[in-house]
């Protein structure tokens, strides 16, 4: 383990919430691409995903709030991390879209929002959270998506051996599946559309799980 994966993993694992904002302090961001996510790019390009209201949870820097942004498609980044927020937000200031995104200091899981969501995109945020959230990632995803709504998730390899640097192996494999179902409203994710490193989830009446 490199000595910036040690520390990112300290700094998380003693403070899960305080320990990413120390991350984006100290410029232990190796997420962080510097660049929107090329296979979202790509689903742009290619008019595959719905316009309408977009969510980024974890949005860090901003950079897949910035690219999704348009006059169709209004899209807002939450983070916990100040830091992260910030430069999300002079970001967008250089975007001919910037007036079509926002961004906020809020944590996904408490977040209230005046309205659905017509897409939410997922890059490595569900794998970030403590296991013990994923079926709340789960259920949160649910409840603030539209009916027809859909979710792209871009999630870490799920193979034996393989984890998140900030995350030990056992703990992410052993833990890694999560239910999707969405008890007493009848609905559930099937998947819709998937790629080598991406799937796109609908609602839909049958109960599912995704492991």
């Amino acid at each position: 383990v490199s000595p910036s994966v040690d520390k990112i993993r300290q700094f998380v694992n003693s403070n899960p919430s305080g320990g990413w904002e120390r991350c984006w302090e100290e410029g232990l961001t190796p997420w962080d691409l510097g660049r929107p996510t090329p296979i979202l790019e790509h689903l742009i390009r290619t008019k595959s995903i719905p316009n309408g209201r977009a969510l980024v949870p974890g949005c860090g820097s901003g950079y897949d709030v910035v690219v999704l942004a348009s006059p169709e498609r209004h899209a807002i980044g939450l983070d916990i991390s100040e830091v992260a927020i910030k430069k999300a937000r002079q970001l967008a200031t250089l975007s001919p879209n910037g007036d079509y995104c926002s961004f906020l200091l809020e944590d996904f899981f408490s977040w209230e929002p005046r309205d659905l969501f017509d897409l939410i995109f997922d890059y490595t945020f569900f794998c970030a959270i403590e296991p013990n959230l994923r079926s709340t990632w789960a259920s949160r995803m649910r409840d603030l998506l539209k009916p027809d709504g859909e979710l792209i998730t871009l999630i870490f390899p799920l193979r034996r051996g393989i984890a998140p640097c900030w995350s030990p192996g056992d703990m992410y494999c052993g833990q890694r599946a999560c239910s999707c179902s969405s008890q007493g409203k009848g609905k559930a994710w099937e998947v819709a559309a998937h790629g080598r490193s991406f799937c796109t989830l609908r609602m839909n009446e049958a109960i599912a799980e995704c492991r």
